[in-house]
């Protein structure tokens, strides 16, 4: 995970610019833009989740790898993360499972 104030992209160059470093076996999976006070929930493959405040994710520069967001057990992966939008009552968290089963749940169930 890795937050990056989004005005250090303003100015792309025809060629691009780095945005982060990753290492051997990494892969960028998703880019979100979050507010102040916002939090994001991150999934795993095996049902674990994790919900924070992005206040609790320090910003960094664009040519930084990140932090570990969430520790996997064997054979586990991150499959989604999404925001939980500032001042939301209602939203909900529709997980889907690999053979097709859904579940919805309100996200202020999730610690």
């Amino acid at each position: 995970m890795k937050k990056t104030d989004a005005r250090q992209f303003a100015d792309v160059r025809r060629s691009g610019i780095i945005a982060i470093k990753l290492q051997k076996n990494d892969r960028l999976g998703w880019v979100r833009l979050v507010e102040k006070g916002e939090e994001i929930v991150i999934a795993t493959q095996r049902g674990m989740s994790v919900r924070f405040k992005e206040k609790d994710v320090r910003p960094m520069g664009r040519a930084s790898s990140g932090v570990r967001a969430v520790r996997l057990k064997a054979n586990d992966a991150v499959v989604g993360a999404d925001i939980v939008h500032k001042g939301s009552t209602n939203e909900e968290l529709l997980v889907i499972a690999e053979m097709g089963y859904g579940k919805k749940t309100k996200v202020k169930e999730y610690k």
